[in-house]
């Protein structure tokens, strides 16, 4: 009887962590959809480089906020980062 029931409790556990990673996965994918990454690579790891990668990346993002504000979704924005790339190169 005792085998029986720590199944149970074991297959109810599988169950409800399968449940939780798959929304959790659904989570995820809705996010994805919804977001662009922006990914700016110092020259090395030096404290100097990446206060400069760091300083990119706050003048790119300033710079991009406005723009992409009205954005509804990231196909939207990406298609105004990519009209919009030679500003992007400049403010970088």
């Amino acid at each position: 009887m005792k085998k029986r029931y720590i199944t149970a409790v074991c297959c109810l556990l599988a169950a409800v962590l399968t449940s939780l990673c798959a929304s959790l996965q659904a989570q995820q994918q809705r996010l994805a959809e919804k977001l662009i990454r922006l990914h700016v690579v110092a020259n090395s790891d030096t404290r100097e480089d990446q206060r400069v990668k760091l300083l990119v990346r706050d003048a790119v993002l300033e710079a991009l906020a406005p723009l992409l504000e009205g954005a509804d979704s990231a196909l939207e924005a990406e298609t105004l980062v990519q009209d919009n790339l030679a500003m992007v190169e400049a403010v970088a």
